[in-house]
């Protein structure tokens, strides 16, 4: 699951003005996979951490807004505890506000 970060990958991409194709140019991989990430269907939370490090300081030279970033890293966060609850791994399950 990676719905919500890939949704605001897509509001980053467009805040800076690029097309699905120049923001693979720019983060070195293939367009599919930015439509991927955009569309949940490849997951942002299954990058390796450093290869995030290395993507996030590639959208920061590009000008991203640092609340924009900092939004996207929420997002991850965000994620992942809905992937738990939905696989019911998570301790929320069994709490009132997850059983929610």
């Amino acid at each position: 699951m990676g719905i919500i970060s890939g949704y605001v990958f897509r509001v980053i991409r467009e805040q800076c003005g690029a097309t699905q194709d120049d923001f693979a140019e720019r983060l070195a991989v293939s367009t599919d996979t930015i439509a991927g990430w955009e569309s949940g269907r490849r997951p942002l939370t299954a990058v390796p951490v450093g290869q995030m490090l290395t993507y996030r300081h590639r959208l920061m030279q590009m000008g991203t807004a640092p609340a924009l970033l900092q939004t996207l890293e929420r997002c991850f966060e965000a994620d992942i505890l809905l992937a738990g609850i939905v696989e019911e791994k998570s301790p929320a399950v069994g709490s009132p506000s997850g059983r929610w």
